[in-house]
């Protein structure tokens, strides 16, 4: 093809074969040297490119999904590997086998110029060719300019105005909002973290009773124990989420489970019932709480129901006289301490129609006098409940529980010394049933106050008294709930431990498994470290269970791995609790 060009001198037209491109030869009209440029190509078609380039691009062939899916258990922290079609599916962990959601495999797609990702704000610049490293753009170059005619002192640089203390008030405020933003977002993403976790123990928790639940033999079907423990500790981790009414309903949930126990269960039905009015004391929160709807105040609100009457009815519910008698101490205690006095007498004061005998003082009766001496109208209720107390005149069963328990709690609001209850328990009138009734009363009221730091050198020689009295009356003589309230008592002074632990093997075998609990909490609340094969209850029954929650809390606090579950003992039930402590241990809760 001939190239076509003009002479750079005359301007004439002039047409030469391509193998002359580059060269120099003279101009055939001026005869002038020329340049014989090189041929230029055909300029491109312009519709054909645009076609091509918005045409469809021609479909390649999917790549195969991977046959695996690689993920890190969340709750072990291990690398695990699932088949491809569990993606988007629950799966028990192959490492601890507690359940996570398997992830969908990521696929990788070919990338195009049609789909590209536009970050940041509509009128964003986007596309940018890309830069070399430490090369200078147009802007760079003119602020180096600048910044090289300053160093060499061409122009003069006008000097920065001053900050001021305004300006350092600015800037104090920003900094402190950011710092705020970041912690709320920080605290707002460990909080729903928090609630998942919980939610997934809890699940974890109940399709393991379930499973158990389709067992033929009844005998290995769960205890409506266990229903009801895991409503009462999903309450408490709503509890921890700020959730007050949430976790009140799960309360209610559990007192409703626990109804379905068998008439010959009543004492692992009386003694739930105790440890969830207990754990009803903590919906109880401030003035703020109570408006955020996170907790309850004592008596019905405009913003709050009325706790009392809750914990009043979960009381209620208790079929045993002895039972009730342990649960309003107790709970009396701890409302005497949170400054609730009027509402510890009318605790007591609400069942005495149901407790009493035959007309004469039961149970719950002696419980209120002794409540009532200590703080409420001593005169009003000498000569009505009980007699005067009177040294010249011979001190019946009564007179002593009544008026020992009262100086004890005397002793605790600081109003008289301990030794005016232990001389009641020691008087030599009355038989040693009565001493030990007196004794085991009055050891309660000191040990049931969590905030006593000497409560268990005070409450030694009470339970000293107790089993002397104990060896006089014999295995016989001793009342079941007695013989249970003793071991509970005297297994929490370390020096009386081995004596509690031979009442405890002759306790019916109704008691043996929730004495076998107390005995492990009893180690915990010292913070002796638990081992499974000797310290927890035996596999019959529901407390093995219940066992390793108290197990699994202590590990956690103490920073140390779960233990090893026995496979002749323990079950994927024992297991799901041990699950269930360890997110209780996260609460703080001293549950």
């Amino acid at each position: 093809m001939p190239i076509r060009f003009k002479c750079e001198h005359c301007h004439k037209p002039l047409s030469v074969k391509e193998t002359l491109a580059g060269k120099r030869a003279a101009c055939p009209a001026c005869k002038k040297p020329i340049l014989i440029p090189a041929p230029t190509a055909a300029p491109a078609n312009i519709e054909d490119f645009a076609a091509a380039a918005l045409a469809d691009p021609v479909e390649e062939a999917p790549p195969e999904p991977p046959s695996e899916i690689a993920y890190t258990c969340v709750w072990c922290d291990e690398e695990v590997k699932f088949p491809a079609d569990l993606a988007g599916k629950q799966a028990p962990c192959p490492s601890c086998k507690r359940i996570i959601k398997v992830p969908a495999p990521k696929i990788e797609k070919k990338k195009d110029w049609r789909t590209i990702n536009r970050d940041g704000p509509a009128a964003a610049r986007i596309n940018l060719p890309e830069q070399l490293e430490g090369a200078w753009g147009t802007e760079a170059k003119s602020r180096v300019a600048r910044e090289t005619l300053v160093e060499a002192g061409a122009i003069e640089e006008a000097p920065a105005p001053p900050v001021g203390v305004g300006g350092w008030l600015r800037r104090g405020v920003v900094g402190v909002v950011i710092v705020l933003v970041v912690v709320g977002v920080s605290v707002s993403v460990h909080r729903n973290r928090t609630r998942m976790l919980h939610k997934n123990v809890v699940e974890e928790a109940r399709r393991t009773i379930d499973e158990r639940n389709k067992e033929l033999d009844p005998k290995k079907k769960p205890s409506p124990i266990l229903w009801a423990e895991l409503e009462r500790a999903a309450g408490e981790l709503q509890l921890c989420d700020k959730k007050g009414e949430a976790a009140r309903q799960k309360f209610m949930a559990a007192r409703g489970l626990i109804g379905r126990m068998p008439k010959e269960a009543v004492v692992d039905h009386d003694l739930f019932l105790l440890d969830l009015a207990r754990t009803q004391l903590d919906l109880h929160g401030t003035e703020d709480q109570v408006r955020a709807k996170e907790r309850f105040d004592w008596e019905e609100t405009k913003a709050s129901v009325s706790l009392f009457k809750e914990i009043v009815q979960t009381v209620q519910r208790i079929k045993s006289p002895e039972a009730a008698v342990i649960a309003v101490r107790e709970l009396a205690t701890e409302l005497i301490q949170r400054k609730q006095v009027p509402l510890a007498l009318s605790l007591a004061s609400q069942l005495l129609p149901i407790q009493n005998e035959g007309g004469k003082p039961g149970p719950m009766t002696l419980e209120f006098a002794a409540l009532a001496l200590s703080y409420g109208d001593a005169k009003k209720i000498e000569g009505k409940l009980v007699p005067p107390l009177d040294p010249k005149a011979p001190l019946d069963r009564t007179t002593r529980i009544v008026y020992a328990e009262a100086a004890a709690r005397e002793a605790a609001a600081g109003k008289r010394d301990i030794k005016a209850a232990l001389e009641l328990v020691k008087h030599k009138d009355g038989a040693p049933l009565d001493r030990l009734e007196a004794a085991v009363a009055v050891a309660s009221v000191i040990l049931s106050d969590r905030t006593n730091k000497e409560a268990a050198t005070q409450a030694a020689p009470f339970l000293a008294e107790a089993f002397e009295a104990r060896k006089q009356l014999g295995k016989r003589g001793l009342p079941p709930w007695l013989g249970f309230q003793l071991v509970r008592v005297g297994i929490r002074v370390p020096e009386h431990g081995a004596a509690a632990r031979e009442v405890l093997a002759d306790l019916p075998a109704s008691f043996q498994g929730r004495a076998q609990l107390e005995c492990a909490l009893a180690k915990a609340e010292r913070g002796e470290m638990l081992d499974a094969g000797k310290d927890l209850p035996t596999a019959e029954g529901p407390y093995r269970a219940l066992g390793w929650i108290v197990l699994a809390r202590q590990a956690a606090q103490h920073n140390r791995p779960l233990p090893a579950p026995d496979a002749d003992l323990d079950d994927p039930v024992c297991q799901a609790f041990a699950h269930l402590g360890l997110a209780l241990a996260a609460t703080g809760s001293k549950r």
